[in-house]
């Protein structure tokens, strides 16, 4: 699946990681999609949250549901307000990490379905 291997060094290379994991998510394929999503996370410049929600994706996708978990939630240590993050804590977790990105999302969600399943799980 990689088309361009000279975008994947250099300063540019995480940008040229988060799309290639994109691509493969769109492509369903998971397994390329969480390798492009783990490359990416352990590079610089430092992670945005959304890094962790496209490796959590896969992972789920591939039923590695406590690993999609645990990035969730390091998507959420990054930024606490992103909105792919919560949706899918809101739709993956149980208990205190969902009522959390329940919340959370209440305060700033535009989807009414998915407002909806927050308050409801308030």
């Amino acid at each position: 699946m990689v088309r361009d291997v000279p975008s994947l060094v250099g300063p540019r290379s995480h940008i040229a990681l988060e799309r290639l994991a994109t691509e493969a998510l769109t492509a369903q394929d998971f397994d390329a999609a969480l390798r492009y999503a783990d490359r990416r996370i352990r590079i610089v410049p430092p992670p945005a949250a959304h890094c962790f929600v496209l490796r959590a994706e896969a992972a789920w996708r591939l039923g590695f549901e406590e690993a999609a978990l645990a990035d969730l939630a390091e998507a959420l240590l990054v930024d606490p307000s992103d909105v792919g993050a919560n949706r899918r804590m809101l739709a993956w977790a149980a208990g205190d990490r969902q009522r959390a990105a329940a919340a959370r999302l209440i305060c700033g969600e535009g989807n009414p379905a998915i407002l909806r399943a927050a308050i409801a799980e308030l």
